[in-house]
């Protein structure tokens, strides 16, 4: 009989030990996935709140029980699998929808300096004529600082890749902590080259999407 009780008491030990373990990732699950079915967190929790009781059951209970809350976090890892794949693809899309965007706006920003610039020099020489090689100098001027074409292309590049990831069945976790780096470099750069309100917020937009990405990430590792 000590024997047994000890041999329990050891076992109980165990699954004590990876309970813990598991609960801690469920709380980081609760705050981070809303929109995960609920009916997983309520079947679990009620299984977690039975560990107490299950020193005083039988080892073919103990087994059924553990059992069951292995097939329960099973599920809903599986579950959550699925919410990620939906949660990267989502900003995937809008990273690249905001590159799409830059790429759009870039030459605008540059044809609106030089009309500014030819009105201010109209304005400052009066009647004499606007010298059409200084314009077009410091325009090609005005557009080399500005240009983001490198940019926005190594940000479609890394956003090809994180789709991919989403659909690998491999652990991507420091794959992807590399590439969201990468990602969000780029858009520094874009920002701190761009003189365009409307390129300025959207480069928030990006970075606040990246950061969103990079605290899911966190939860992988």
């Amino acid at each position: 009989a000590d024997y047994k009780n000890k041999q329990y008491q050891y076992t109980m030990s165990e699954y004590a030990v990876e309970i813990e373990r598991l609960t801690v990732r469920l709380e980081n699950l609760f705050l981070e996935s809303g929109n995960l079915s609920t009916n997983f967190f309520v079947r679990l929790e009620k299984s977690l709140e039975e560990t107490e009781n299950m020193r005083n059951a039988s080892l073919k209970e103990v087994n059924e029980w553990w059992r069951l809350l292995q097939e329960d976090f099973k599920r809903l890892n599986q579950n959550y699998q699925d919410y990620l794949r939906d949660f990267y693809s989502g900003k995937s899309e809008q990273l690249m929808k905001s590159v799409e965007f830059i790429e759009e706006r870039s030459p605008q920003i540059v044809e609106a300096y030089v009309q500014k610039l030819e009105a201010r020099l109209k304005e400052l020489l009066a009647d004499t004529s606007v010298d059409e090689q200084r314009l077009l100098t410091e325009a090609a001027i005005f557009a080399d600082k500005t240009a983001v074409a490198e940019e926005t292309v190594r940000l479609r590049s890394h956003i090809d890749q994180l789709r991919s990831m989403i659909a690998s069945e491999e652990a991507v976790g420091r794959k992807l902590d590399f590439l969201v780096q990468e990602i969000n470099r780029e858009t520094n750069t874009i920002g701190s080259k761009c003189q365009d309100l409307d390129i300025t917020r959207t480069v928030v937009d990006m970075k606040a999407e990246i950061e969103k990405i990079r605290e899911q990430i966190q939860n992988l590792e």
